[in-house]
């Protein structure tokens, strides 16, 4: 690249391959070109197990030659272990072709997130009564969204102590305070994962949505007032998970939330052992019906306006 600005063929200059660490939610680098009069896109070739909600990605011109790349994440977003964002930066003069044009290739590896999990010490409503998460055992009989009882088939749990919510604050509880969604719902404060799905009822979700319920993720429910996303606890947080033979809907300290599903974005995130136990508990895994979510999953906008609807 000797040629200078405005002679040669149209190159891009910058790092090929980006990483956001642990605890960060953003990252950016810059790029430059050989030629004036460029114009910059972006595009995302592939996102693993990701969709374009889990993030955004922008570039933005910041000189005659220069631009700047941006990759955020979405609050709260589950991320499994080795996922990365494949992309493709453009650079164009006016006319393209014959050396006016140019694209790169970039790999940005992103850091691993949590799977949706209650917080030891919330009350799951089972056949024997309430019971804390922590203290349920294979086998016992969950009360689902409609009363009827479903036994546990698997139970994991993650710790995370204080420092390591401090270095990656997307992973902190999110506090559901008391009557939130209505009286008793739930009937008192309820943590949970970020990702971790809430049920939203009534009229406006089946006008909207075309169904009497729909599920969303904690984190996107956040306003400051009613559904806080905290500090990081100083001792840490103890999460606990369960799930059911099918997706399906329990009580939490009274508030209609969902059981573990065994999607891929959940299965990424389990070590060897784990995932060797719940092939031989799920023997159909593999089965392309394995993993679906018994009510439609909308976003943080589809959420806010069921909301304020």
């Amino acid at each position: 690249m000797g040629t200078g600005p405005g002679g040669g063929r149209l190159t891009i200059i910058g790092p090929e391959t980006l990483a956001i660490s642990p605890g960060d939610a953003e990252l950016t680098a810059n790029y430059i070109v050989n030629r004036l009069n460029v114009t910059w896109s972006v595009q995302v070739i592939s996102d693993g197990v990701l969709t374009p909600a889990d993030y955004t990605v922008t570039i933005s011109e910041t000189g005659p030659l220069s631009a700047r790349l941006s990759v955020v994440l979405t609050p709260g977003v589950n991320i499994p272990a080795g996922t990365s964002l494949q992309l493709v930066i453009g650079a164009v003069r006016a006319g393209g072709g014959g050396g006016n044009s140019d694209t790169l290739n970039v790999t940005v590896s992103l850091p691993p997130g949590v799977v949706p999990c209650f917080v030891a010490g919330t009350l799951i409503r089972t056949a024997r009564g309430e019971v804390p998460v922590e203290e349920l055992m294979v086998g016992d009989l969950v009360l689902t969204g409609e009363g009827w009882p479903a036994p546990i088939r698997w139970i994991g749990e993650r710790r995370l102590s204080g420092a390591e919510l401090r270095a990656a604050p997307h992973l902190r509880p999110v506090t559901i305070r008391k009557d939130a969604f209505g009286p008793g719902a739930p009937y008192r404060d309820l943590r949970v994962s970020p990702q971790h799905r809430i049920a939203l009822t009534g009229w406006r979700a089946e006008l909207l949505f075309g169904a009497p319920a729909v599920l969303a993720h904690a984190v996107h429910l956040v306003d400051d007032a009613q559904v806080l996303h905290p500090p990081a606890p100083e001792d840490g947080v103890r999460y606990v998970h369960f799930c059911l033979q099918d997706h399906d809907l329990v009580w939490a300290n009274g508030l209609s939330t969902e059981s573990l599903l065994l999607g891929e974005v959940a299965l990424a995130s389990y070590d060897a052992a784990s995932l060797a136990e719940l092939a031989e508990i799920f023997p159909d895994l593999a089965h392309p019906d394995a993993g679906r979510s018994c009510l439609p999953c909308i976003g943080r906008r589809e959420a806010l306006c069921l909301l304020d609807g």
